[in-house]
C-alpha cells in the first residue's frame, strides 16, 4: 500500500480522475475530523496532516507550484473585473486608497501626506463616521478608547494596542488566554467560515490589482492559495521591480489598497449583519435552555429544554433594594447579551416561575493570595453580590491596601486580606453557567437563514481583523504594513537606515504577536509560577 502511495506515475495515468478522487476523499475526511469529538489539539494536528498530505498529492498531480501542502493556483482570474473597475472608477479608486491611508495610520499621517486642507477634513469626517459604528455596537473594550486610538494612529494603532496590551497581560497575569488563535474551520471557528475566508481574501487582493492597473503597473498573475483543499488566501502578483521604482505615493496606494478594501467591506457586511440580526426573530418561535454548567448554582435550578417565558434583571439601587425591570427578547442571542452584561436574572420558565439564576460563574483561575485557591467560585464580597467582573471592582472600590474582606465562595466564607494595591491578588475566569437556544418555526428555513447570518457575521469580523493585522509591520511575514513601513522609512531616512528601522519595528511587532500565542503552548510562564 505504501509503495502505491508513493508511485506518482500510477496516479498520473489519469490525473483528472485522481485529482477529483483525492479532493473528494480529503473533503470527507476533513469534515469527519472537524465534527468529531476528539480533543481540539488532536483534531487540529490530524487536520493539518490530512490537508498537508492531500496538498502534496494535488500539487504534484495538477502541476501547480506547491510546497509542504500549500498550493499556488496561478492564472488570470479577476483580471476582467479589475480592468473594468480601474477603467470606470479610476479616480474613485485613488480617492478611496488615499482615505484608506489616513484610516490605516491615523489623522496625523494624513496630515503628513495631504497637508491641512479640504482633503484631510473629508478624511477626518470619514474617520468619525467609521468609528461611530463602534460606539453604537457593544464591544469588549471602551468604544471611546478605540475611537480615540483609531483617529490618532489608525487601524494600525488599534492592532498594535491590542497585541501590546495582551502581550503585557500574558507576561504579568497567570492563566491569561492566548491573544491569537489559528483559524481552522470546523475546529476553532464554525465550518461556514470557509466562505468568509474566500470573500475576505478576494476583496483584499482584487483591490491591490485594481490600484496596480489604475497606477499603470503591470499585474503578472492572480490566483488562490490552498492548503490541501482548504482555501487560505488569494494573491495578485504585480511586477515587483516596476513597483519598487514607482513614485512613493503610488506605492503607498497600492500597498494600502487591500486593507482599505477590507475596512470598507467591514462596514458593508456590518450593515448586512445588523439587518439580518433584526430579521432573525421572525424565524424564532421560542427560546429555551440549551445547557447548564455542571456543578454551578444554576444546575440546581434549571434543566435543559425549559422554555423561557420572561426575564427580569436588577437595575439601579433603590436604597436597600434594586429596581427590577423586564427584558425584551425574541432570540437566544438577545438573551445572551443580557447574560454577559448582568450575570444574574430572574426567569419564568415552563419549569416554574421566579427562578433566580446566577448565569455567570466567576471562578478563580490563579491566585497569589493564600486565602483563595484556584477553582474557588466567588459569590459575594462583603455585602455585595458578585456576578460579573465589574462587580468585583465595584465591591473593592472603597477598600484600602491591607484591609480584610469577607469573600463567600463555593467552599465557604473566607477572610481575605487585600494586597498592596488594594486588590484580591487573583485572576478570574468568567464562565457562562446557562446557554440558551432559539427554537424555530421551521428548522430548515431557520438553518438556511442562520447559515447566511454566520457567513456574513464572520466575513464582517475577518474583514476588520485582516485590515488591522495586515497594516502591522511584522518582520518575516508578508504583510502590507511591513512594506509600507519600509517605503516610508527609506524615503525619510535613506535606504540603509530606513531598512534597519523597518526591520527593528517589524521584529518588535512580531515578538508581541508571538507572546500573544504563548498561552497555546505554556499555560503559566515559569517566572510567574
Amino acid at each position: 500500500m505504501g509503495c502505491v502511495f508513493l508511485n506518482y506515475d500510477f496516479l498520473e495515468d489519469n490525473k483528472k480522475f485522481w485529482i477529483t478522487a483525492i479532493a473528494l476523499a480529503s473533503a470527507i475526511l476533513f469534515f469527519a475530523l472537524a465534527f468529531s469529538t476528539l480533543n481540539d489539539w488532536i483534531k487540529f494536528g490530524l487536520i493539518v496532516l490530512e490537508l498537508g498530505a492531500s496538498g502534496v498529492l494535488l500539487g504534484r498531480l495538477s502541476g501547480q507550484e506547491h510546497f509542504y501542502g500549500v498550493i499556488l493556483v496561478r492564472g488570470v482570474a479577476g483580471f476582467k473585473e479589475m480592468r473594468y473597475v480601474s477603467k470606470h472608477y479610476a479616480q474613485l479608486s485613488k480617492d478611496l486608497a488615499d482615505f484608506g491611508l489616513t484610516l490605516g495610520y491615523g489623522v496625523f499621517y494624513g496630515l503628513h501626506l495631504y497637508g491641512l486642507g479640504k482633503k484631510l477634513l473629508l478624511h477626518f469626517a470619514g474617520l468619525l463616521v467609521f468609528y461611530a459604528l463602534f460606539l453604537l455596537q457593544p464591544t469588549l473594550v471602551d468604544g471611546l478608547l478605540m475611537a480615540a486610538i483609531g483617529t490618532v494612529t489608525g487601524l494600525f494603532g488599534i492592532g498594535f494596542y491590542f497585541i501590546a496590551s495582551h502581550a503585557y497581560a500574558v507576561l504579568t497575569i497567570p492563566a491569561t488566554p492566548p491573544g491569537v488563535i489559528p483559524i481552522v474551520p470546523g475546529v476553532t471557528v464554525p465550518w461556514e467560515v470557509v466562505f468568509a475566508l474566500i470573500i475576505v481574501a478576494v476583496v483584499h487582493e482584487l483591490a491591490h490589482g485594481v490600484l496596480c492597473i489604475v497606477e499603470k503597473m503591470k499585474v503578472k498573475s492572480s490566483g488562490v492559495l490552498l492548503f490541501g483543499i482548504l482555501p487560505v488566501g488569494a494573491f495578485v502578483e504585480p511586477d515587483e521591480k516596476q513597483l519598487e521604482k514607482a513614485d512613493v505615493h503610488k506605492q503607498r496606494r497600492i500597498l494600502g489598497a487591500g486593507s482599505t478594501s477590507n475596512a470598507l467591506f467591514f462596514v458593508v457586511f456590518l450593515l448586512f449583519a445588523v439587518a439580518l440580526g433584526q430579521a432573525l426573530p421572525l424565524f424564532v418561535q421560542s427560546v429555551s435552555v440549551k445547557s447548564v454548567l455542571a456543578n454551578s448554582t444554576a444546575s440546581q435550578i434549571l434543566t435543559p429544554g425549559e422554555v423561557v417565558y420572561s426575564v427580569e434583571v436588577f437595575g439601579e439601587s433603590l436604597g436597600d433594594a434594586y429596581r427590577v425591570s423586564e427584558v425584551e427578547f425574541k432570540t437566544a442571542e438577545q438573551l445572551a447579551l443580557v447574560v454577559y452584561q448582568k450575570g444574574f436574572m430572574i426567569l419564568n420558565t415552563s419549569g416554574g416561575s421566579e427562578k433566580q439564576v446566577r448565569a455567570i460563574q466567576l471562578e478563580v483561575a490563579s491566585s497569589s493570595n493564600p486565602a483563595l485557591a484556584k477553582g474557588d467560585v466567588i459569590y459575594w464580597i462583603g455585602e455585595s453580590p458578585i456576578y460579573v467582573h465589574s462587580d468585583v471592582k465595584a465591591a473593592l472600590g472603597s477598600k484600602t491596601a491591607g484591609e480584610s474582606v469577607i469573600v463567600e465562595t463555593n467552599t465557604g466564607e473566607k477572610t481575605v486580606q487585600l494586597n498592596s494595591e488594594g486588590k484580591l491578588g487573583i485572576t478570574v475566569l468568567s464562565k457562562q453557567a446557562v446557554e440558551f437556544q432559539s427554537n424555530p418555526f421551521n428548522p430548515f428555513l431557520f438553518g438556511l437563514f442562520y447559515f447566511l447570518l454566520t457567513v456574513i457575521s464572520f466575513t464582517m469580523a475577518l474583514n476588520f481583523i485582516l485590515a488591522t493585522i495586515n497594516l502591522l509591520p511584522l518582520f518575516l511575514l508578508p504583510t502590507d504594513g511591513q512594506r509600507i513601513f519600509l517605503v516610508e522609512l527609506r524615503n525619510s531616512f535613506g535606504r540603509k537606515n530606513g531598512t534597519k528601522l523597518a526591520v527593528a519595528i517589524g521584529v518588535l511587532c512580531l515578538g508581541l504577536l508571538v507572546i500573544n500565542a504563548l498561552p497555546w503552548f505554556i499555560k503559566t510562564l515559569p517566572w510567574l509560577a
